[in-house]
């Protein structure tokens, strides 16, 4: 079995792109525990496990985008007033 062309690892800039978010953000968001802990290769280096990332972003698999329809309805209600 060869694993030739499959990431292992996501670096900065790859993590960025995939969620899409700001290096900041990121930062922010492992912080605040919502993404999972990075692994410092070397000194410089910070990576993610494919892994942790599929195992974080399956939960939101099972979500469904609900729009804002909730803040639409909820200013109806406010004009009936």
């Amino acid at each position: 079995m060869t694993l030739q062309n499959e990431t292992l690892f996501y670096k900065m800039k790859d993590l960025c792109e995939l969620i899409p978010a700001s290096r900041s953000t990121v930062n922010r968001l492992v912080r605040d525990g919502v993404l999972p802990t990075p692994h410092h290769l070397t000194k410089r280096l910070v990576v993610w496990k494919k892994a942790d990332i599929d195992k974080w972003s399956a939960q939101f698999s099972n979500c469904t985008y609900s729009s804002n329809k909730h803040l639409i309805d909820s200013k109806k209600s406010l004009k009936t007033f």
